[in-house]
């Protein structure tokens, strides 16, 4: 959909997805319909893809270029099956959810809207918790640096079990739980109880 500019839609309404379906405009765009099928969709153009429906493809989600929003600071919004992310993804829900998509690629994760969300995957890029909670489950963050928090007045929570790493000062929190930090030669620490950042 488009080629590069601010032009091509979709219209409303949902989509059988059994092919590859391309978003590509250097615009912010919002889809809420809901994807179903077997087929991929890629976020090709270098603006933004808001997802406010639901996501369900047997193909991955891959973002080449530009960045995929799943929500809108809202309730809905969600990407089940495998994320390729070698752009920017951001997961803005103001509610609890879960996100159990393995995120494989070099790009950012960023987790917003105020929600909290229940990671279950895991990811080795760059991830940021800006005016959000991110519980782990077990999973691993352990690309660069996790920032949790950033400018003035942003706080941020991350908790649960897992594997991180290295943290920056920042003005959020860590709250309770067990984290295994991540070192490039295999090494770790556990973080325990209540750390404040």
């Amino acid at each position: 959909m488009g080629d590069g500019h601010t032009s091509g839609s979709l219209g409303a309404g949902d989509v059988v997805n059994n092919g590859t379906l391309v978003f590509n405009r250097s615009d912010d765009v919002t889809f809420a319909g809901d994807i179903s099928g077997t087929g991929t969709l890629e976020q090709a153009g270098s603006g933004t893809l808001v997802i406010t429906g639901r996501v369900d493809l047997s193909g991955a989600t891959i973002i080449s270029s530009g960045t995929l929003q799943i929500g809108d600071g809202g309730t809905s919004g969600e990407v089940t099956g495998a994320i390729v992310n070698n752009g920017q993804l951001i997961f803005n829900r103001s509610d609890s959810y879960t996100v159990s998509s393995t995120v494989s690629g070099s790009g950012s994760i960023d987790f917003t809207g105020g929600g909290q969300a229940q990671f279950e995957g895991s990811f080795a890029g760059s991830t940021s918790v800006i005016d959000a909670q991110l519980v782990l489950d077990g999973t691993g963050l352990t690309g660069t640096q996790v920032s949790v928090g950033g400018g003035a007045g942003q706080t941020g929570i991350l908790g649960g079990n897992g594997t991180i790493a290295s943290l920056p000062s920042c003005p959020g929190h860590c709250c309770a739980g067990q984290f295994h930090r991540h070192h490039q030669r295999g090494r770790a620490g556990v973080l325990r109880g209540r750390l404040r950042l």
